[in-house]
């Protein structure tokens, strides 16, 4: 009966450790992606420009 307590506090410790890992993982993708998007946003007008400037020498 001990052995199977510990063993099932070993399982429990190791998924709260592989939830916090995937938290962690998670949070950092949202992070990266927020910067990715506010980068395209920064980008943008450059490519509007690009194209009205194409758009014009036609």
């Amino acid at each position: 009966l001990r052995a199977e307590q510990k063993a099932g506090q070993i399982t429990g410790q190791a998924d709260s450790q592989t939830g916090e890992q995937a938290r962690g993982y998670w949070q950092r993708a949202a992070e990266s992606g927020a910067e990715i998007r506010r980068a395209e946003r920064a980008e943008q007008p450059e490519q509007e420009r690009q194209a009205r400037r194409a758009t014009a020498g036609r």
